[in-house]
């Protein structure tokens, strides 16, 4: 990140004493740059360039320090440079192993992707109002509707995709990984389970959790290895998925009153397994007990895949499959049996 003054020359008899200005020898050029790791109080950058003529020429950037941030490994600096080469400051920080956080060039992606300022964006559009034309691309589609709105015009109308805007016709959906190059996505980029339990923030604060140590932890080591955060990825996939077995499954069985009621009790299960695991369980371990609605416990897992199944096996509920259901979840012991 760096910032700087940015002059324009009205006419081209300003534009030419501008640029005299510029080039003369007591012209002072300085500017706010935000760089990787700690730097000391002051120091020159003296490394000879290659312009774009393949040659070697004399440079000076004068760095000085006004603010050190230890917990990020960064700080910002007052650069002010002697002469004026292509991409100077970039280059000299990146050559001083000191670069600015968002160069993507000449820095390193693996950190720098955090400040590449992508965002996720998307439609929920009411087929009813807004039926589906196939001959209009998604991005075409989604351009259109930006613009139909000023203020979010203003924010998104210039806006590039990074991958192909893709449309579906299911509102549940997750990223088949949440780790990219130097960045992880978060929870709410990276899947979205129908807010029927509003479980978004508590899927969120349950990644952050996890997310934040194995975070520091990263940060600590000379180089950021995206790996370190494989275990987090895991325990985000099966947390999803287990939700969205039981949110799906739940609105499946509102055909059919008995269905419903029997899958229901999953709902119930689940919710006590979470909170009881969360009481006693450490909130950091990816591998731990506390993913939500039971989701780190196998055989749990797997009675919620199998009632799942059942539930999107026949069109719709009927008493046949409600006597199923029953049967399924009698397998676990009631709570209320222990209570009572």
């Amino acid at each position: 990140m760096a910032s700087g003054l940015l002059a324009y020359g009205l006419d081209s008899r300003a534009a030419q004493r501008l640029q005299a200005g510029l080039q003369a020898a007591d012209a002072h050029k300085e500017y706010l740059v935000l760089v990787r790791n700690l730097c000391g109080a002051e120091f020159e950058c003296r490394q000879m360039l290659v312009d774009d003529k393949e040659v070697a020429r004399d440079t000076l950037t004068v760095l000085r320090r006004l603010a050190r941030f230890p917990a990020a490994r960064a700080s910002l600096l007052s650069a002010r440079i002697h002469t004026g080469r292509y991409h100077q400051i970039r280059r000299h920080l990146a050559l001083s192993s000191h670069h600015v956080l968002g160069d993507t060039r000449y820095g390193k992606a693996g950190t720098n992707r955090f400040f590449a300022r992508a965002v996720s964006v998307g439609l929920v559009l009411d087929p009813r109002r807004y039926p589906l034309d196939e001959s209009v691309a998604p991005e075409e589609e989604m351009r259109r509707f930006i613009a139909r709105f000023p203020t979010v015009q203003a924010h998104l109308g210039r806006m590039e995709p990074v991958r192909k805007v893709i449309r579906t016709g299911r509102i549940q959906f997750t990223s088949k990984t949440i780790l990219g190059d130097g960045f992880i996505l978060t929870p709410h980029a990276a899947g979205f389970i129908d807010p029927l339990f509003s479980t978004g923030i508590t899927l969120t604060q349950s990644f952050v959790s996890r997310f934040v140590p194995a975070a520091v932890r990263a940060l600590r080591r000379p180089r950021l290895d995206m790996e370190a955060f494989r275990p987090v990825e895991h325990a985000f996939q099966i947390e999803v998925e287990t939700i969205d077995r039981v949110v799906s499954g739940t609105m499946r069985s509102w055909s059919h009153f008995d269905t419903f009621k029997q899958y229901w009790r999953l709902f119930g299960y689940a919710t006590i397994l979470q909170y009881t695991a969360r009481m006693v369980g450490n909130h950091a371990r990816p591998d731990g007990c506390t993913l939500m609605f039971g989701s780190a416990i196998d055989a749990w897992r797997e009675q919620v895949r199998r009632a799942h199944e059942l539930v999107f096996s026949v069109e719709r509920g009927d008493d046949a499959l409600a006597r199923r259901l029953k049967a399924l979840l009698d397998e676990w012991p009631h709570p209320h049996n222990f209570a009572n």
